[in-house]
């Protein structure tokens, strides 16, 4: 599933190496890959993301309020949230 850390240490780069990731928005394809089982999986790394992004995402209200499928990704985006700095 997690293939980009093991792609970056066959190019000799540990996830530890990492030290900005930049995202273009918090949909769980773009960052459900920053923790495994509640850890981050690149320790190092400041994450970037625009603010309104971020502000929109940790918005639990509009998350609640918002029909099936959006709810789910609501859900699974908290799980990752908790790293991200916006910018």
């Amino acid at each position: 599933m997690n293939k980009l850390p093991v792609s970056l240490r066959a190019v000799g780069v540990g996830p530890e190496q990492i030290t900005d990731i930049l995202l273009t928005h918090i949909h769980p394809d773009h960052s459900g890959g920053l923790t495994v089982g509640g850890r981050r999986v690149f320790p190092n790394a400041v994450v970037h993301v625009d603010k309104r992004e971020l502000d929109f995402w940790t918005d639990k209200s509009v998350g609640e309020n918002l029909p099936e499928p959006s709810k789910k990704l609501f859900q699974a985006v908290e799980k990752t949230v908790g790293s991200v700095h916006s910018l």
